[in-house]
Parts: C-alpha cells; sequence; structure tokens
C-alpha cells in the first residue's frame, strides 16, 4: 500500500491538471464576422415600454456564435446603450449593453420684447 500511495497521488495531480488545461478561456484574437444571420425577424412588441436590445456575436472560447435579439423592459429617465465588440491590445473584448442615466434639463420660458 505505502509503494501504491505515490502513484496514486500522482494520477490524482494529472487527472486534476488535465482538467484545469482543458477548462481555460481562450479570448478572441480575430474580430466578430461583419455579417448578421439571414434571420432579422423581431417578435411581437410585448407591451408598451419595452425597448428592442439587437442580437450580437458572442465568444464560447473557441468561436463565434450569434445571440438573439430580445425585448427589454424600458426604464424611466434612463437610456440603453448597445453592448458591442471593442478591440483590446491583441484581443477583443465585449462590452455588455447597460442604462445610462440621463438628465433632463428645465426649458426656461424666455420673454422677447
Amino acid at each position: 500500500m505505502k509503494k501504491l500511495l505515490p502513484v496514486i497521488s500522482i494520477i490524482i495531480i494529472i487527472f486534476f491538471m488535465g482538467s484545469c488545461i482543458s477548462l481555460t478561456y481562450s479570448r478572441p484574437t480575430i474580430p466578430p464576422p461583419s455579417y448578421k444571420p439571414h434571420r432579422r425577424y423581431i417578435p411581437a412588441k410585448p407591451g408598451l415600454g419595452y425597448i428592442w436590445v439587437s442580437g450580437h456575436w458572442g465568444w464560447n472560447g473557441h468561436r463565434y456564435y450569434w445571440i438573439r435579439g430580445r425585448w427589454i423592459k424600458n426604464r424611466r429617465g434612463r437610456v440603453y446603450v448597445q453592448g458591442r465588440w471593442v478591440k483590446n491590445g491583441p484581443y477583443y473584448e465585449w462590452l455588455h449593453g447597460y442604462w445610462k442615466t440621463v438628465r433632463v434639463r428645465r426649458v426656461h420660458k424666455v420673454r422677447i420684447r
């Protein structure tokens, strides 16, 4: 048993190292495709107060894949900024869409004489 213990330990270490290596995430070095899939079907608006978020390319660690667009509930006093791919050094990075607060400026009436 004492001779078998080091062998079992080495096998366990190799197993865990191999699984860690296969789970590594690679970042894209090529830009996403410029075309969009031919299916541009936009489903009916679910109701008032919804906005359409366009589909975009996602990255699964090996290649790009298409993520369909969707309707999301609008937020009062905010504007949705669409997500986009940006070049960051030799890699491309996806910046998620977000809600941006909009300042509403009051317009004062000016009398002209």
